[in-house]
C-alpha cells in the first residue's frame, strides 16, 4: 500500500473484484501513520482503497526505522507467489532486499521491468 505500484494493483484489484467476486483485496501496511506526509489526495485514495479491502493488517502500530522490512518480511512470509514491478539496476532498494528474501525462502517471483516492462522469473535477473 505504498504509493505507485502498491496504489495501483489494489485498485486493479477492486476492479477486477467487481466481474469476480472471489479476489480478494488484503492490505499489509508498516505502520498506522504510513500516510501522515503524503498529500491530502493521496491519502483520500488510500483511505478509499482501504475501506474497500478485505482485511487490513499492520505489522506496527507506530513508524520506527525498521517497520517497513518488517512488514515486507511478513509479506514474503504470509505468500507463496510475489509479483514484483522492479528494475534490477537498483539492487539496493527495499524491493531488491525483499527479493533476496523471497528468493532466500524459496517463494515463486515474477517481476515485471518497469521500463522494457519484460517479465521474468527471479533466477532470470
Amino acid at each position: 500500500m505504498a504509493l505507485g505500484v502498491d496504489t495501483w494493483a489494489a485498485e486493479i484489484v477492486l476492479t477486477l473484484r467487481e466481474t469476480n467476486p472471489a479476489l480478494k483485496l488484503h492490505c499489509i501496511l508498516p505502520c498506522k501513520t504510513q500516510v501522515a506526509k503524503w498529500s491530502v489526495s493521496a491519502q483520500e485514495r488510500y483511505k478509499k482503497i482501504l475501506e474497500q479491502a478485505d482485511s487490513t493488517v499492520y505489522t506496527s502500530r507506530n513508524y520506527y526505522p525498521n517497520c517497513i522490512l518488517e512488514r515486507n518480511r511478513f509479506l514474503v512470509e504470509n505468500a507463496a507467489l510475489l509479483l514484483a514491478v522492479y528494475d534490477a539496476r537498483r539492487q539496493r532498494s527495499g524491493a531488491g532486499a525483499t527479493l533476496r528474501y523471497a528468493q532466500k525462502l524459496g517463494r515463486k517471483i515474477i517481476i515485471v521491468n518497469p521500463i522494457s516492462l519484460k517479465i521474468k522469473g527471479m533466477e532470470q535477473i
